[in-house]
């Protein structure tokens, strides 16, 4: 009974709050439709995060083909000892160790991936291949020292001084990649692709050095020192990763792409050295199982187009890739005492860098 009084002595009041409840309610369901709506540069639509993937009438599979132009560096391939200073001579002067540093190689990566319907997640297999192979020479100076250091440190090793070298380095690059994710647009013009999945890798390292030698003891000629190292790497793991996309219009974005993997494998390792008329001397032959890290990094420009009515969807990227292994060369150098071997080694452990350019393209058809 009061508040029927009180509506009819204050009308006004009362038209005054049902207009500003009924504005309210129509300001907050249209700011839900918006937020429903969420249009971003793909003019695509959805309530939450909608998809980055491209929209095409097609089968939901699609292909990647990419061009590598990389450079492989690793830490421990010294084969040799340069110094001023003639043989027999203390202190040594002006020494430098000579180590191969391997040249820009051609490589590819290929692939292919399907576009599920469920929550529009996407499988994606990838294999990447790399050769690589360098060499490097060296001669002694006059009144100069060339010392190897991939000899066995005995009294046999020491009878030969060296005249020079030639090191051939080989490495044999193979990953794949099998990952399970979703591209979808957190803002108008940023999408993500976080993903998980498999990494497999199987690595060939070969490093072979010629020496030519003189012997000092009986013949004094000039003979043929060669060293022959196998370092082969064997494993399978997990991987996790995100691909970013700032788009600058429909067409055209910047992407970055970041991963790590950690993989359980083998490591093969045979080293050997042959002296002038002596029977070869296996230095090293080891089976090694080891877990081992890598990381990858890379950034480029982006441009993509619908094509033949929505049916193919055409990707073309260009952009600089890192890729990082760690503790890679399980190379050992050899250690002596008084000229005898007391079989002390010392494992190199270097790490394995690719880096270098990345011509893609991608297909959805």
């Amino acid at each position: 009974m009061m508040l029927d009084k009180i509506l009819k002595a204050f009308p006004l009041g009362t038209s005054i709050l049902c207009l500003t409840s009924g504005y309210s309610a129509s300001t907050d369901m249209q700011s839900q439709v918006n937020a429903i709506k969420e249009v971003n540069v793909h003019e695509t639509t959805g309530a939450l995060n909608p998809t980055a993937r491209p929209a095409v009438n097609g089968t939901g599979f699609f292909a990647t083909g990419d061009y590598l132009l990389w450079r492989a560096d690793e830490d421990g391939l010294d084969y040799a000892f340069e110094a001023t200073t003639p043989v027999g001579d203390v202190p040594l002067k002006n020494g430098k160790i000579l180590e191969v540093h391997p040249k820009w190689s051609q490589g590819w990566r290929f692939g292919l991936g399907y576009r599920f319907p469920y929550d529009t997640w996407d499988l994606t297999s990838n294999w990447t291949h790399l050769f690589s192979r360098a060499r490097s020479d060296a001669f002694v100076h006059p009144g100069g020292l060339l010392q190897p250091t991939l000899q066995l440190p005995d009294r046999t090793s020491f009878s030969y001084t060296s005249l020079d070298a030639d090191a051939d380095f080989k490495l044999m690059y193979n990953t794949f990649d099998l990952d399970l994710g979703r591209s979808f647009f957190i803002s108008r013009y940023l999408s993500i692709r976080p993903y998980a999945g498999l990494r497999g890798a199987w690595i060939n390292q070969h490093l072979d050095v010629l020496y030519g030698v003189k012997d000092m003891v009986i013949t004094n000629e000039r003979n043929t020192l060669a060293y022959h190292g196998r370092n082969f790497y064997r494993g399978v793991g997990v991987r996790s990763g995100v691909d970013i996309n700032y788009y600058l219009n429909k067409c055209w974005s910047i992407y970055g792409k970041a991963s790590a993997a950690v993989l359980l494998g083998t490591f093969s390792i045979t080293q050997r050295v042959t002296y002038p008329s002596q029977p070869d001397r296996n230095l090293i032959h080891e089976h090694l199982h080891r877990t081992r890290t890598t990381v990858q990094a890379a950034a480029g420009i982006q441009w993509e187009h619908n094509l033949i009515k929505d049916r193919f969807h055409l990707t073309l990227s260009l952009g600089y890739e890192f890729n990082q292994w760690f503790h890679m060369n399980q190379f050992r150098t050899f250690l002596d005492d008084q000229f005898y071997f007391v079989g002390q080694t010392i494992p190199h452990k270097g790490n394995l860098g690719l880096q270098g350019g990345t011509f893609s393209a991608r297909v959805d058809f």
